[in-house]
């Protein structure tokens, strides 16, 4: 076999920076590795009966006849430390032990294996082991203890015992099984067992003894009944009566006819009852009593206290209230507070020291307005009045005065006045008041105090007290103390407290504070300090909260809220991802994780990079545990993210498919706010956002996932999380945002929902259709990019004064220029060139110092060795034209795409190695040709030589490789030609002409051999075929061409 040369070094692109086009790998650099291996594949030996010494590996290696060891018992099929996996043998195959091949297992089709005759299959030593003793007896030997397992043991015939059979702890022996053999059914025989009948009865029993409990419909004992225990029953009944009622008959009759002191008792044999009457008691009682004696006390002078109880039944203390006081010999109760009561009858007098106060009084069935009004009626009618007379109408209870004519002045105190009502007049008035409150005062009004009967307001400069009813005003500087509110109803209107310290806006129902003109429901935006909400443990957490809640939970030092549970939403310092790094031993399965996440879909697991479906591993408090026997493997970096900014609950929503080769679209639970909050994975792996596309909640992939692949789409619902590493427009199409995800350490910016920008801690991306950055604002001065390097400078810049766009050591534009390129788009290199980094390459460009006028001169070593030579005429002038010049008495080779297309060697000889030529010679005969001028196409099959593999030795055919003038030509060597016929005609037929070569055979009077040839410059297209086809038109012999190598197609690419 020939070796396998490794010709590209994958592992060194591995080193090579992000963006080198050298890491890449490609489809060539693949093609070419397998053609190596293909090569070196295809040049091995086949050895007949080859011998190795060594080890032979191979995938497969066929025995024809058998694998036999050198001698017997001479090898071993396998190592101990190098087992085979499987051994597949036929049906029927024989397994043959021993150097006499006296046992054999035998494999029986579809049923199993069979070991001859009587032969053993021992365990651990020769006192255990299985055989056939004889023909149907199976034995199952072992000189200690034989174990079987099951759920259940079915045994289809007899079980013969000689020895005990032990069950768990209990040993049955054949005394035991006599005890159950033999049985009758309901009937106890002595040293047996018992079995019930088909009714469920059993008799004959003399004694038996219950540790438990007996549970029986009905007990009938028929004697005594000796119960050391306790006996608890539904109902007891004694001779047929209740045991209630027995036992109240029997203490009736225990207390009937006793002879008892200071007590009487009576049994009431109607209701089960003992009615105790208790004498006169001398002595302290203690305990709780149900009756008491009490004495009457009519007459004493004294004060007594009634006493009263905290419950309305049970046993209660006996208290009484210094205020709640009696006097017999009065007969007056008196009461420190107010006395309630749903009605009051009191058939005596009543005597109020202080102010009585009804909502209404009746005397003798009249109320006590009609009743003043009749007695006051009364006193006036009949009496004699002097200048007044007064008339009292029963049917409104008034008094109409009339006053005659009075002569003078009315001096003194009146006792009444005269007042109409007026409810409705819309006018102000003023309220009458006097100094006093009792005397001769005069009557006095105020400005300051109206009222208007109307509207039923009263307006004063200030008011003190309290106040019924509904305060109305527009603007009351004076209030200044409300006391204590129990109800504040409010009108409509707005409100504006102290200059905007608090506003309310009624129209919009919003507050402002210190902001006239609220703009939400609570406006506090023209403050500047700071909003102070409640701060608690966890533990202080409001325990019904709803959606919506906020607070600063002082326990984990965060703001938090409440949606559907609680969980932080930023505030303060810090990162909202916690990672945690953890290397595997082998051996454990659970970390710990930093902080406990509010959910496990807050949390994405990683191990060497390989995402890890959630399924993988689970999460309780700060545990992360992947299961017992699922230890990550020595060595492996375990990386696990939470994501921790949220308002409770989870930040992602996990969705989740299996692929099927067919399906291609995934329902999201969500709509994310954009496509970059969405991670994709395909059974860990990561998936590039230029496999999907996403549209609401359509997530729709460019090929279908394969079958059986999970299917993971991770979608970011953190909003704050989100907004926080954002910065957005309105409409969230334009922004800029770090870490699009955990630990990217990338600033991204988008413009109109598209990515143009990327930005890391070594380099800026432009991205989109076409990029462009500009630098400079079309003002007259320099623009540049510096490059500020540890030991030299370098700029790309604009000298404007120039106009040149100038690269250069250094960082001021103009001073030492390296290439300056001018608006005529001329490039200036005022150095030597040095490519690919290797002082061994150089080029110089005009380098003017020769007879050639070389434009470029590329050397292989020193600036001194002979150069490749790119120019355009000669220094006299006199010849004009452009040449690629090789000094050296060297080669000179031209190619493409990594490969040699034309070289010229030094003594100026031409070769175009993939040049298109070829020769083809007949392979098989071409016999019977028919005389019907039908076209046979020679069988031209074996090559001579194919340059450009473009001849087909199966069709017989030729195919341009490109468009161009062919040289074809044709040699056929033909017998058995028949001078009868009208021609003979030979042609190279091509794809869009045939070139032909028609011979009369009369004048090769039935020769056995003919040699036909064409020969032709032949204008073809790429793609455009060729072939060689003869036929003979008319004549009585058929013409054979024969598969002898004389006839010849051969062509190649003229021009």
């Amino acid at each position: 076999m020939t070796d396998y040369t490794k010709t590209t070094n994958f592992t060194a692109k591995d080193s090579l920076p992000s963006g080198n086009a050298n890491k890449i790998v490609k489809g060539a650099e693949i093609d070419d590795e397998f053609d190596n291996i293909a090569t070196a594949v295809a040049t091995k030996s086949n050895i007949a009966s080859p011998t190795f010494t060594g080890t032979v590996t191979g995938p497969t290696i066929v025995a024809t006849t058998a694998f036999v060891p050198d001698a017997a018992d001479g090898a071993a099929l396998g190592t101990t430390s190098l087992e085979f996996s499987d051994l597949f043998l036929a049906d029927g195959s024989i397994i043959y032990f021993g150097a006499d091949q006296d046992t054999t297992i035998t494999h029986v089709a579809d049923t199993g294996l069979l070991i001859n005759s009587t032969r053993q299959l021992q365990f651990g030593d020769s006192g255990t082991y299985i055989h056939q003793s004889a023909d149907g007896v199976l034995d199952l030997v072992s000189d200690t203890e034989i174990e079987i397992n099951a759920t259940t043991i079915d045994m289809n015939g007899n079980l013969d015992l000689s020895g005990t059979l032990t069950m768990g702890s209990a040993a049955i022996s054949e005394a035991d099984i006599e005890q159950i053999d033999d049985l009758t059914a309901g009937t106890v025989t002595a040293n047996k067992a018992v079995v019930v009948d088909s009714n469920k009865d059993i008799g004959s029993f003399r004694n038996i003894t219950l540790t438990g409990e007996l549970d029986a419909a009905t007990l009938d004992i028929s004697g005594n009944a000796d119960i050391d225990g306790t006996l608890e029953a539904d109902a007891i009944t004694v001779d047929g009566t209740a045991l209630n009622e027995y036992i109240a008959d029997t203490v009736g009759a225990m207390v009937s006819s006793n002879t008892e002191t200071n007590i009487t008792v009576t049994y009431e044999d109607g209701d089960n009852t003992l009615d105790f009457v208790i004498g006169t008691l001398n002595q302290d009682t203690t305990g709780t009593a149900d009756n008491i004696t009490v004495s009457a006390n009519n007459s004493t002078d004294e004060t007594v206290y009634p006493i009263f109880v905290d419950g309305a039944t049970g046993s209660q203390g006996a208290e009484s209230d210094t205020g709640l006081t009696y006097n017999p010999s009065s007969g007056n109760l008196t009461i420190g507070g107010q006395l309630a009561a749903a009605t009051l009858d009191i058939s005596g007098n009543v005597d109020v020291d202080g102010t009585l106060e009804a909502d209404a009084i009746t005397v003798d069935g009249v109320t006590l307005a009609e009743t003043i009004a009749d007695t006051v009626g009364a006193m006036v009618s009949s009496n004699t009045e002097s200048g007044i007379t007064v008339a009292y109408d029963d049917s409104d209870n008034t008094l109409d005065f009339t006053v005659g004519t009075l002569n003078q002045d009315t001096t003194g105190t009146a006792d009444n006045f005269t007042v109409s009502a007026n409810n409705s007049t819309d006018e102000t008035v003023y309220p009458v008041f006097v100094d006093g409150a009792t005397g001769s005062q005069g009557a006095e009004t105020d400005t300051g105090l109206t009222y208007n009967p109307s509207t039923g307001l009263l307006t004063a400069t200030g008011f003190s007290g309290n106040l019924t009813g509904t305060l109305q005003t527009a603007a009351q500087t004076n209030i200044t103390s409300l006391g204590t509110l129990t109800a504040l109803t409010g009108g409509t209107g707005d409100f504006n407290w102290d200059s905007n310290t608090l506003v309310v806006d009624s129209s919009e129902n919003r507050v402002g504070i210190l902001n006239a003109a609220p703009d939400v429901s609570l406006d506090i935006g023209s403050a500047t300090d700071a909003v102070h909400v409640p701060s608690g443990t966890t533990a202080q957490r409001p325990g019904s909260p709803a959606a919506g809640y906020f607070r600063y939970n002082s326990t984990t030092g965060k703001f938090e809220g409440y949606t559907d549970s609680w969980g932080a939403i930023g505030g303060g310092s810090g990162t909202n991802m916690d990672t945690n790094i953890y290397t595997g031993d082998g051996s454990a399965y659970q970390f710990t994780l930093s902080t406990a996440p509010d959910d496990e879909n807050n949390l994405m697991v990683f191990v060497d990079g390989v995402f890890q479906a959630h399924n993988a591993y689970s999460v309780s408090g700060t545990t992360l545990d992947f299961g017992s026997g699922n230890a990550p493997a020595s060595g492996r970096v375990i990386t696990a993210y939470h994501s921790t900014t949220t308002v409770g609950g989870s930040n992602n929503t996990i969705n989740t498919m299996t692929g099927d080769n067919s399906d291609t679209t995934l329902t999201l639970s969500v709509a994310p706010v954009h496509e970059n909050n969405v991670q994709v994975y395909f059974d860990g792996v990561y998936q590039s956002k230029s496999n999907y596309a996403i549209s609401g909640t359509t997530l729709t992939f460019s090929t279908a996932p394969p079958t059986g692949v999970l299917v993971e789409a991770i979608t970011n619902t953190n909003t704050s999380s989100t907004t926080a590493n954002q910065l957005l427009d309105a409409d969230s199409d334009t922004k800029i945002q770090v870490e699009e995800s955990s630990d990217e350490d990338t600033i991204r910016m988008d413009i109109a929902g598209t990515e143009v920008l990327t930005l890391t801690n070594s380099a800026m991306t432009l991205k989109g259709t076409t990029p462009t950055l500009t630098i400079g604002d079309a003002g007259e001065e320099d623009t540049k990019i510096v490059f500020d390097g540890n030991a030299q400078d370098y700029y790309i810049g604009l000298d404007d004064s120039a106009d040149d766009l100038v690269i250069g050591l250094g960082s001021a534009v103009g001073t030492t220029p390296a290439i300056s390129v001018d608006e005529d788009q001329k490039v200036t290199l005022p150095k030597l060139l040095t490519l690919n980094n290797a002082a061994s390459v150089q080029a110089k460009f005009n380098p003017n110092n020769d007879s050639f006028a070389a434009i470029a001169e590329f050397y292989n070593g020193t600036s001194s060795s002979n150069p490749l030579v790119v120019g355009q005429g000669y220094a006299n002038g006199t010849d004009n034209i452009a040449y690629v010049w090789n000094r050296a008495n060297a080669e000179l080779r031209f190619g493409t795409n990594n490969t040699e297309r034309v070289r010229i060697d030094a003594d100026g000889h031409v070769t175009m190695p993939l040049q298109s030529a070829f020769s083809a010679q007949t392979s098989a005969a071409l016999t019977d040709i028919a005389t019907n001028a039908s076209d046979n196409t020679v069988k031209f099959g074996t090559e001579i030589y194919d340059q450009n593999s473009d001849f087909d030795t199966s069709t017989f055919t030729f195919t341009a490789p490109v468009a161009g003038k062919y040289q074809l030509n044709a040699i056929v060597f033909a017998q058995n030609s028949d001078a009868s016929a009208t021609y003979i005609r030979v042609k190279i037929a091509t794809s869009n002409r045939n070139y032909v070569n028609i011979i009369d055979p009369e004048y090769n009077a039935d020769r056995e051999r003919d040699i036909f040839a064409v020969a032709v410059l032949a204008d073809m297209d790429a793609n455009d075929t060729a072939l060689v086809q003869i036929a003979q038109y008319e004549g009585t012999a058929q013409m054979d061409v024969p598969a002898a190598a004389n006839s010849i197609f051969s062509g190649f690419l003229a021009c």
